[in-house]
Formats: C-alpha cells, sequence, structure tokens
C-alpha cells in the first residue's frame, strides 16, 4: 500500500536531510591539524613505509620510527646521487641512522661515494643521550662502516663544520654534494649549523632540513623561525624543492667566491 506524505512530514524530511549534509560538510571540511597531517601522510604511504621496513630496515635495531615518512619525498633526488661515483654526502644529527642506511644505499652507492654522519651520540654529559643510541647505530651501519661507505663522527656539529670550512677554503677539503640537517632543534643551533653548513654545499647541491614544521612552544626558539631567518638573508641563492614537514632546498648561486682573487686585506 502506498503511503502518502503529509506537507508537514515533508518539511521535517527535508530539515532532518539539510542538517545531516551540513554536519557531513563541516565534517569533510575541518582544518587538517599537524598530527592528522601526519597521520594521512603515513597513510599514503603505508606501502612503501612497510617495504622498507621488511627491505634495508629488516633486522635493524631501532627504537622510533621519525624518517620512513619523508622516503617517498627523498626518492625524488635519487636520480641526482644513485651509482654515480665520487658523491659526498654530510648528514648533521643521525641518531640511530634510520636516514643515514637508507642515504647510504640509495644515494651513496656508487664507486668512491661516502656519507659522513656527524653526531654527538651522547659523548658530551651536557647533551645527553642513552648510550643504547650510539651502539645501535654502529649495529644498523655496520656493513657501510667496514666498506669505507659511512664516516661516524663523533663530535659537537659547530665544532667539526667549523673545522671542514676552514679544510675548504686551504683546499684540504671538498665540497658535498648533499647534506642533511636533523640536529638541535633550537633557533640559534639551527642557524648555526645551517649557514656552517651551506658553506660546505658545492653550488647545485640539495640541503634538507628536518623538523621545519616542528611545533614549539617559543616561536622565535623554533627551527622554523631560523630557516626562515636563513631564507630571507640568503634569498635568491636557492631553490625550493620541497616546502612541507621538511624543507628541501638546491644551491643555485650565480656567482662563486675566490678566497685567493678576493680583497681580503681588511680581514
Amino acid at each position: 500500500m502506498n503511503k502518502k506524505f503529509t506537507p508537514l512530514a515533508i518539511i521535517l524530511l527535508v530539515a532532518i536531510f539539510s542538517i545531516s549534509s551540513f554536519g557531513i560538510i563541516s565534517y569533510i571540511k575541518r582544518p587538517i591539524s599537524s598530527a592528522d597531517y601526519r597521520q594521512e601522510k603515513d597513510k599514503l604511504y603505508k606501502d612503501e613505509i612497510l617495504a622498507a621496513e621488511e627491505g634495508i630496515f629488516r633486522g635493524k635495531k631501532f627504537s622510533s620510527d621519525m624518517f620512513n615518512h619523508n622516503i617517498h619525498q627523498w626518492k625524488e633526488y635519487k636520480k641526482y646521487f644513485e651509482n654515480k661515483p665520487n658523491m659526498r654526502g654530510l648528514e648533521i644529527g643521525s641518531h640511530e641512522g634510520r636516514s643515514t642506511l637508507w642515504a647510504a644505499i640509495n644515494y651513496f652507492n656508487g664507486p668512491g661515494s661516502t656519507l659522513e654522519a656527524i653526531d654527538t651520540w651522547g659523548f658530551y654529559k651536557e647533551l645527553y643521550q642513552d648510550p643504547t643510541v650510539y651502539n645501535n647505530f654502529l649495529f644498523n651501519l655496520k656493513h657501510q662502516i667496514e666498506l669505507g661507505k659511512v664516516i661516524p663522527i663523533r663530535a659537537r656539529s659547530k665544532e667539526i663544520l667549523l673545522k671542514f670550512n676552514l679544510e675548504v677554503l686551504d683546499g684540504t677539503r671538498k665540497l658535498y654534494d648533499f647534506i642533511y640537517i636533523d640536529a638541535l632543534h633550537e633557533s640559534r643551533h639551527v642557524i648555526e649549523d645551517t649557514i656552517l653548513a651551506w658553506g660546505l654545499l658545492k653550488n647545485n647541491g640539495i640541503l634538507i632540513f628536518d623538523d621545519y614544521l616542528l611545533e614549539q612552544d617559543n616561536h622565535k626558539s623554533s627551527t622554523k623561525f631560523a630557516l626562515d631567518f636563513f631564507m630571507d638573508a640568503f634569498m635568491g641563492q636557492y631553490e625550493v624543492l620541497h616546502k612541507g614537514y621538511q624543507l628541501h632546498i638546491r644551491k643555485i648561486l650565480t656567482e662563486t667566491f675566490d678566497p685567493v682573487k678576493a680583497d681580503v686585506k681588511g680581514l
């Protein structure tokens, strides 16, 4: 038997449908938090992350994963480094070596290519870390270290980067094709590492910063504050390749500074 709806019933049905639709639309359009963004990104690359875990990271000692969600973007740069000879990489902040291992296998696998990894690994009391972190790094990179593909440097980044810059100036150290910075996150440390690393990077070299969008209580002490300052100061000398939770740039100098030809009498 056919049921007839009264005008009042029709009005109520329309109202209920409209409210439900509005609720659904509002939910769909709600702002995405940084936590939601990371979750969605992890879901998007789930297959790739699982493949990585089952591949190069299988059997390794890692207490956490703060890198795998970056693999999708990092793969875009394999064409610049993979299987090429004499590629030089520098990592500032290595922790247990997850990013170190991925880069060594995917970027610095050509003949004569090397990746130097700088970290204190708890060597200094004021920069305390769990002593197992360094042991895990050595375990995870054992094969690459034995082959001379990965070179651990246990030191404060500022001290070793200053030393490297002086060696570049006197001609005893070559510049790097790739640098990754994931060290201390206070703005004063970030800007020190960034400027010193910039002096070690080749023209057309790639520089990657982790935790660009890391939420910190004091904005002026944040990674983002330091990197925004750097990008303003060095405007025109780089190309942004990727800007998200990480920041990826390419160095594009139009002029090369030659300390021999430069007039440095007043220095």
